[in-house]
């Protein structure tokens, strides 16, 4: 009787990495997309964000959540996390690094 080799095949969630370069010292809305309506965000250092304050808004609509960050400052420099909250699945991953003109 002959075996067949079994082969495990995994599948990952891969998710795209953003960078995006702030210029240093604009007073501009930013924002992160992630395509799904039940998405949870995480700021650098793993930080939970669950409610509006004064750095940053969360909006939800059908299709989408969306970050936004008021007064960017070396504060928010780091790596922003979009997770679905059902799956625990990583959607989105944004790299944010403030800079300068002759940085970009």
């Amino acid at each position: 009787m002959h075996s067949l080799p079994l082969r495990l095949v995994i599948f990952q969630s891969i998710a795209i990495v953003h960078c995006r370069y702030v210029i240093r010292g604009e007073k501009t809305r930013y924002s992160f997309f992630c395509p799904i309506p039940n998405g949870h965000w995480y700021g650098p250092n793993n930080q939970s964000i669950v409610s509006n304050s004064d750095r940053y808004e969360i909006q939800y609509s059908f299709d989408r959540t969306q970050l936004i960050i008021d007064y960017i400052t070396l504060l928010h420099e780091g790596e922003y996390i979009c997770q679905n909250n059902q799956t625990n699945d990583i959607i989105e991953r944004y790299q944010l690094r403030l800079g300068t003109l002759n940085d970009i």
